[in-house]
């Protein structure tokens, strides 16, 4: 069980929690992924396409959902230590579900790497934003380098941005 405020947030195995959380607070509170704020969300055959200052991602529905969350929402993909993100160099434009960066620093972390990424950004006065990533640590990133940032659909998730007040308090009568 995940709790915050006394109340369950979310349930699952440590693992399901934190490669699919459904809410960001516990993303957040796991740390198991970037955040992006979505700009407009738009929906076709293929599913979900969220907007973000990063670009656009092509999402995929939780298991027995029918749509997307309502509101101001988040765009999150699970952590790139679990090898679910792929880095590539050339100097092709960037497709749905890719994001040009900027290496700006890669740390050994322990058992992964640490890598902040500048990326171009249509939302920012500075017309950049940074993004902060954890990597297999056999991940070798160059600062300066150039590359390309893919997230597969079925690992972007759309999450509401707002801290989820439902639920039973712990010792509330049922």
């Amino acid at each position: 069980f995940l709790m915050a405020e006394g109340r369950i947030q979310e349930e699952g195995s440590a693992e399901e929690l934190f490669s699919r959380p459904r809410t960001a607070f516990a993303a957040r509170f796991l740390g198991s992924g970037p955040l992006i704020p979505v700009e407009a969300l738009d929906s076709d055959a293929f599913g979900p396409l969220a907007r973000t200052a990063l670009g656009s991602f092509r999402c995929t529905l939780r298991t027995g959902s029918s749509r997307a969350p309502e509101g101001d929402l988040l765009l999150h993909f699970g952590s790139a230590a679990a090898g679910i993100l792929t880095l590539s160099s050339g100097s092709e434009p960037a497709r749905e579900n890719q994001v040009r960066v900027r290496v700006l620093n890669a740390v050994f972390a322990g058992r992964f790497r640490r890598v902040t990424f500048e990326y171009r950004s249509k939302g920012s006065p500075q017309g950049t934003g940074i993004l902060e990533l954890e990597f297999p640590v056999d991940c070798r990133c160059e600062v300066g380098e150039q590359l390309l940032l893919e997230v597969p659909p079925e690992h972007c998730s759309l999450l509401p941005a707002v801290f989820p007040r439902e639920g039973p308090r712990r010792g509330d009568a049922a």
